[in-house]
């Protein structure tokens, strides 16, 4: 397994209850979304999965090279909201 990687972003509170509330909504135990880490982690995961088609395929090697590359930046992007995305 590759090394994990630190991925810091900044975000309200009203998206993050509403990750919370779309996971409990499918089911996930309250139990299981005890800290801030777990509900990003859990929330990410289940986006992979509505997104991709097949989410045990490997990631294309353009998406690879295009993480490497951000991740051996230092510029900081502009933030990103649910507003941005819809």
């Amino acid at each position: 397994m590759s090394k994990a990687h630190v991925v810091s972003t900044r975000m309200n509170i009203e998206d993050l209850a509403k990750g919370r509330d779309g996971l409990l909504a499918k089911g996930l135990d309250p139990a299981d979304i005890t800290t801030m880490s777990q509900l990003i982690k859990l929330t990410f995961y289940y986006g992979i999965i509505y997104l991709c088609q097949d989410p045990k395929d490997p990631p294309s090697q353009e998406s690879i090279d295009f993480i490497r590359q951000k991740f051996s930046q230092t510029k900081v992007a502009r933030g990103l909201t649910l507003d941005d995305l819809k």
